[in-house]
């Protein structure tokens, strides 16, 4: 006898002690059952119309309990409804004999604080859309509409940025009547902060430019302000930087920690101009840049490049092909950056940078 007691309270007992309210209707619409929870938030319904308790007093041809009822399967049915400020998720399930559905099951799972969550992050997720098409659109203001036009020389460059806001960053500008700074750099990681680095470093380095022409003294000066930052130490910066003296053709160039060496033709052979350096970064207090000394000769190319171009890291194909590329005497300019990303930027991940001297 206590067994059966036992058994005939059970699953009350186990309804009642659910978090999620649960209701039961007959097919004639009445409320048969509640739980505890449910009569805590609704109070009671039982015996009244299922949609005279919690519903707007009225029926409604789309609720999922005319579904259940005229289902012939034990199909259960979802939906979402707003009741006295909270959302609810509810799941329907019918109750079958012989003859088909003989009531509902209704569970009603409060779901108003998940619903508030994703709201904010769709909220944070639109705003942070928007702060990064920003960073991008100021990122892209202020490259270089023109590269300087000086007789005998040609420059020409091209920046793709990938989907993600990248790091790369390239210049070329006169600091005097007959030399010519270009460099390109690359700043560590992706993001917001890797952009707004680069808009830093354009400046900087413009700045450096207007009080001292050793490109060692600009590049350590570069080095001081970044070390003010107070940046975190997995950031770093790498460049090349290259001083042309238009008049002669002579160039003065240091390599800060860039992991790609420049091509440079000379009218006969390609080869690449190597130098190590430190990148710019919290690592050194007084980090080492090299001066090293070269020539740009009439009919020659200086091919600057960062990495993001297909495999330029995992193998020698790459490398060769742009060699080869640089060595054709008659693809210049835009078609010869043109041909190189037609061919080596197929699947990259990264932005892709490229900058070009010719010297006619």
């Amino acid at each position: 006898m206590e067994h059966i007691e036992t058994g005939k309270n059970f699953f009350p007992n186990l309804l009642d002690s659910m978090t999620d309210l649960v209701r039961v209707i007959d097919k004639s619409n009445v409320v048969i059952y509640e739980n505890s929870a449910f009569k805590n938030v609704f109070k009671d319904t039982y015996g009244k119309k299922c949609y005279k308790t919690i519903c707007e007093n009225s029926f409604c041809p789309d609720c999922p309990f005319y579904k259940s009822v005229n289902s012939k399967t034990t199909e259960k049915h979802f939906g979402d409804i707003v009741i006295k400020g909270r959302i609810y998720s509810v799941a329907l399930s019918s109750l079958n004999d012989e003859n088909g559905v003989i009531a509902i099951v209704e569970v009603f799972r409060d779901i108003t604080s998940e619903h508030n969550i994703k709201e904010k992050i769709i909220g944070s997720n639109k705003k942070m859309v928007k702060e990064i098409e920003l960073a991008k659109s100021l990122q892209l203001s202020i490259l270089r509409d023109k590269l300087p036009d000086i007789k005998g020389y040609k420059f020409s460059s091209i920046f793709l940025p990938c989907e993600t806001l990248g790091g790369d960053m390239y210049d070329c500008f006169k600091i005097s009547e007959n030399e010519v700074a270009m460099y390109i750099a690359d700043v560590s990681g992706h993001g917001v902060m890797a952009a707004m680095l680069t808009v830093y470093l354009r400046q900087e380095i413009f700045s450096q430019f207007k009080t001292k022409k050793m490109i060692d003294q600009v590049l350590k000066g570069v080095q001081e302000s970044f070390l003010e930052m107070n940046i975190e130490s997995s950031v770093y910066i790498t460049v090349f930087m290259i001083v042309l003296d238009i008049k002669t053709g002579l160039f003065k160039f240091v390599n800060a920690g860039h992991s790609v060496a420049p091509i440079i033709f000379d009218g006969d052979k390609v080869s690449e101009i190597f130098s190590p350096g430190n990148p710019i970064s919290s690592w050194f207090e007084t980090p080492v840049f090299t001066v090293k000394d070269s020539k740009l000769k009439k009919g020659g190319k200086l091919l600057l490049f960062t990495d993001g171009l297909d495999e330029i890291h995992t193998g020698t194909a790459t490398l060769e092909g742009l060699k080869k590329l640089v060595d054709q005497k008659k693809v210049l300019g835009e078609r010869l950056l043109d041909k190189i990303i037609k061919k080596y930027a197929s699947f990259s991940e990264d932005d892709i940078t490229l900058l070009i001297a010719e010297r006619e």
